[in-house]
C-alpha cells in the first residue's frame, strides 16, 4: 500500500486547523467557562467561609449575650427575692404592730367598760338604797317624803326676805322655761317636778 503524502499532508493541515479552531472556539471557551466556575466556586467558598466565620461570631456574641443575661436575669432574681423577703419582714412588723395596737385598744376597752359597768352597778345600787329608804321613810312618816320636803322648801323660799325674794323673782321672770326645782332623789330617779314663778 502506497502513502499519499499529499492525503497525510492535507490530513495534518486538516488536524492543525481543527486543532487551532478547537482551541480558539471551543477550548478557550470552555477553559474561560471552567476558570470562571472555578473561580465563582471559590467566591463562594470564600462568601461561605466569611459566613461561617460571621455565623461563628454571631454564635459567640449570642452566647457572650446569653451568659450576661442569665447574670442579669440571676441579680435580678437575688434581688427580687431580696425586696420580697424585706417587704415580708415589713409586713409582718406592720402586722405586729397592728396587733399590739388592737391589744391596747381592746384592753383600753375592756378597763372602759368595767369602769362602765362598776358606775352603773353603783348608780344602779344607790337607786335601789335610796327606794328602799324612801319606802322606809314613807312608811315611818306617813306622808310621801317627797312632799315633805317640797313644803320644808317652800316654807324657806317663804322665809326670804323682800330683796332676796325679788332678785330670784326677777331671775325667774328673765328664763322663758319654767322654774324646775331637782332634789339629789329625784334627779336618781330620772324625774323633776316643775313649780309655778314666785
Amino acid at each position: 500500500m502506497l502513502i499519499d503524502w499529499f492525503t497525510v499532508g492535507a490530513q495534518v493541515i486538516n488536524f492543525a486547523i481543527l486543532v487551532w479552531l478547537l482551541k480558539r472556539f471551543l477550548y478557550k471557551p470552555i477553559l474561560a467557562a471552567v476558570d470562571a466556575r472555578e473561580a465563582r466556586i471559590a467566591a463562594e467558598r470564600a462568601a461561605a467561609d466569611a459566613q461561617k466565620a460571621a455565623a461563628q461570631s454571631e454564635r459567640a456574641e449570642f452566647e457572650r449575650r446569653n451568659a450576661e443575661f442569665d447574670q442579669q436575669r440571676a441579680a435580678l432574681m437575688t434581688q427580687a427575692v431580696e425586696k420580697a423577703r424585706s417587704e415580708g419582714q415589713r409586713l409582718l412588723d406592720q402586722a405586729r404592730a397592728a396587733a399590739e395596737t388592737l391589744a391596747a385598744k381592746r384592753a383600753t376597752a375592756l378597763r372602759a367598760e368595767s369602769a362602765g359597768l362598776y358606775e352603773s352597778l353603783a348608780k344602779r345600787t344607790q337607786q335601789e338604797v335610796f327606794a328602799i329608804a324612801r319606802k322606809t321613810l314613807t312608811d315611818l312618816a306617813g306622808s310621801s317624803l317627797e312632799d315633805r320636803m317640797c313644803e320644808a322648801f317652800l316654807a324657806r323660799l317663804s322665809a326670804l326676805d323682800a330683796n332676796a325674794k325679788q332678785a330670784l323673782g326677777k331671775s325667774l321672770q328673765a328664763s322663758a322655761e319654767p322654774a324646775l326645782v331637782r332634789s339629789a332623789l329625784s334627779c336618781r330617779q330620772g324625774h323633776a317636778r316643775p313649780y309655778r314663778r314666785l
